[in-house]
């Protein structure tokens, strides 16, 4: 891990409502954890939030290994996952939808900048990993495109 990549973290965390953060990645670890001392915090509500914040599964990663024919689309940032341009309207992408290379799949927000993310083959969504409004970290699998 570098350095800069950290210190994103880092800020992205310290931004966030989010209480408490723990990612591993290969060998690497890392825990982040405000201190809170607003006596109204509300447990329950940022339990939930921090439940939305994905790792990189590793099941993802056994399973992609027999699959030759799927090509897995990773996080090329740290952000919040939105699955359509706007709240409310129809996602660009869903399980089954047939993709060209180039065509947008979702967008990644990081520090207020709205990042598409294309897809960089053709082929049909095979997997979705993540939700809308999920927060995702770097290298997170967020689609399975079955080429």
């Amino acid at each position: 891990m570098d350095k800069t990549f950290i210190n994103e973290v880092m800020e992205n965390f310290s931004k966030s409502n989010i209480h408490k953060l723990k990612m591993i990645y290969d060998n690497f670890q890392i825990e982040l954890e405000k201190e809170t001392t607003n006596r109204n915090y509300n447990w329950e509500e940022n339990a939930a939030e921090e439940q939305r914040i994905h790792t990189i599964p590793e099941v993802v990663h056994e399973i992609q290994k027999d699959k030759k024919d799927i090509e897995i689309i990773k996080s090329p940032i740290i952000g919040t996952f939105y699955s359509s341009s706007s709240p409310g309207l129809k996602p660009f992408v869903e399980i089954g939808s047939v993709v060209s290379k180039g065509q947008t799949l979702c967008i990644i927000e990081a520090m207020k900048v709205m990042n598409e993310l294309k897809s960089p083959c053709d082929g049909v969504i095979d997997e979705i990993y993540v939700e809308d409004g999920d927060i995702v970290e770097y290298d997170l699998p967020i689609f399975a495109i079955h080429r």
